[in-house]
């Protein structure tokens, strides 16, 4: 039975009913826009979208690659030169003007990952013990 048609006739099927399936769902979801679109109503404006567009994978890969910068930094500049004789309020303080221009705090998994660095190191480091609270107080305090 399906001898009888060919590759042809097959795709050609197929392509008429893949393009009416995006007719029916372009027609229910964005029926406003395209009568907006053929009306006129709608001008489009000149923009440069490389500008304002950054792809979502590359987003992230921005914000890791300015999570590793902090915690390098964060390290070399506030752990390695801080020692043992540090006080809770001294590393805090210095902490925070280290973090302050970081605007991945503001997005809570970064802040998190930062906190558990922090919490970690401190310790290790320093002989200070910091609570995830006490450093997101810190953070929302940092003016922005």
């Amino acid at each position: 039975m399906l001898n009888n048609y060919t590759w042809s006739d097959y795709l050609t099927a197929a392509a008429i009913l893949i393009a009416g399936y995006y007719l029916v769902i372009g027609g229910l979801y964005y029926r406003t826009e395209i009568k907006n679109l053929l009306t006129g109503k709608i001008k489009f404006k000149s923009r440069n979208i490389s500008e304002d567009y950054t792809a979502p994978g590359e987003r992230e890969e921005m914000d890791f690659d300015e999570l590793e910068a902090v915690v390098g930094d964060l390290k070399s500049s506030v752990f390695d030169q801080a020692g043992e004789e540090v006080t809770k309020s001294e590393l805090l303080m210095q902490l925070k003007e280290r973090v302050a221009n970081y605007g991945g705090l503001s997005r809570p998994a970064y802040r998190v990952a930062v906190n558990h660095y922090i919490i970690q190191h401190a310790q290790e480091s320093c002989g200070v013990a910091f609570s995830e609270s006490e450093l997101d107080a810190a953070w929302n305090k940092l003016p922005r």
